[in-house]
């Protein structure tokens, strides 16, 4: 095991990119993700991935709750 030491608390980080930035890029990335699964054949869906309790389908996103939800400040 690697000793590590704890950074001190400087409290919360600066965001390097803005919020409309962020939000953008995650869109981008869930609609390659969604394309990605919309090209599987159905016999892929069920496939093993490298974790044997998971399967390839067990990775889609729930097709009732699939928006982006704002972080809740507080």
């Amino acid at each position: 095991m690697i000793a590590t030491t704890p950074a001190p608390n400087a409290g919360p980080r600066q965001a390097r990119l803005g919020r409309p930035a962020a939000l953008r890029l995650a869109a981008e990335e869930y609609d390659r993700f969604l394309a990605l699964l919309g090209g599987l054949a159905p016999a892929d869906r069920d496939r093993p991935t490298d974790c044997p309790a998971a399967m390839v389908i067990a990775s889609a996103p729930d097709p009732v709750d699939s928006t982006v939800k704002p972080a809740r400040s507080g």
